[in-house]
């Protein structure tokens, strides 16, 4: 069964709210499931986001999505790369059910869109600025900004960036797997920065959304 795709949830989310949704559907799931979902949610952080920047191999596109999901990141964004920004299910394991996907034309059009949300752009770069080097202890909103799997990101973009950050490497190659860097950087940042989640209010939206997602023919239950 595919899930519902995010726009799906959106609309039902404009004609109920979603305690109302909640309330509907709730019992249509076990309530250890439900009590998952409420956890969840209630773990997703409000202070930190990615972007991946024309990713070619959908494996690491899912790789990445699959440890945003388990740090509690909520939205991965996306500037897909020519052949477009692809999941492996094998590989997210599902992950992409519960995380917002959001695509962007070009960078600037992201770039744009996350710094109005508030969000400062750090990204991944070889010449960038040592890790421990970074004080993460503040409460600035990260977007931390992975660059394609051959060139990275290109140099005028980086400059758009506010910090460069790269991981310390002591052997002879000079860089990890994009998704495995993804996975390190998140951590160590996410591990330094005081946790803040979503609100109360959007924990709601959040439920709700998990269970229009995980619901079989829920368009039509609703419908009744």
């Amino acid at each position: 069964m595919m899930a519902m795709s995010l726009a799906a949830t959106d609309a039902w989310l404009q004609v109920m709210t979603p305690q109302s949704l909640i309330q509907k559907l709730a019992p249509l799931v076990s309530e250890q499931r439900l009590e998952r979902f409420k956890w969840v949610a209630a773990h997703r952080r409000a202070d930190f986001t990615l972007l991946l920047h024309e990713f070619y191999d959908p494996h690491n596109i899912s790789a990445v999505v699959r440890s945003a999901d388990a740090f509690g990141v909520g939205a991965v964004h996306v500037v897909p790369h020519q052949h477009g920004a692809r999941l492996n299910q094998g590989i997210s394991m599902s992950a992409e059910k519960w995380i917002e996907y959001q695509l962007y034309p070009h960078f600037d059009a992201a770039l744009n869109a996350l710094t109005t949300q508030g969000y400062q752009l750090i990204v991944a770069d070889v010449r960038g600025e040592e890790l421990s080097q970074i004080d993460f202890s503040c409460a600035t909103p990260w977007c931390l900004v992975m660059g394609s799997e051959k060139h990275g990101m290109d140099y005028h973009l980086i400059k758009k960036c506010a910090r460069a950050v790269r991981l310390p490497m002591y052997g002879f190659v000079d860089s990890f797997n994009v998704s495995v860097a993804a996975a390190l950087l998140m951590q160590h940042i996410l591990s330094k920065k005081p946790q803040q989640y979503i609100t109360e209010q959007q924990q709601q939206r959040l439920v709700a959304q998990y269970l229009l997602r995980s619901i079989p023919h829920v368009d039509k239950i609703l419908q009744r």
